[in-house]
């Protein structure tokens, strides 16, 4: 799990300094990446990949294809 994110290097005004995290989840964050990392663990998952695109992207190119 990322230092950065999950409030082991950083105060919640650096995290909302950022840039890349929304201003609105830069409290929770930290604990959000603790439970998603104990998830991973305990499924035995290694490796996450996600997608920093959000549904309405995915909405968007449905509707041009």
């Amino acid at each position: 799990m990322s230092a950065e994110l999950s409030g082991e290097a950083m105060t919640v005004e650096e995290r909302r300094g950022l840039g890349h995290v929304h201003p609105g989840r830069a409290d929770v964050i930290g604990a959000g990446a603790l439970i998603l990392d104990r998830v991973l663990e305990r499924a035995g998952v290694a490796q996450l990949t996600l997608s920093v695109a959000d549904i309405l992207d995915g909405i968007a190119a449905s509707l041009v294809e």
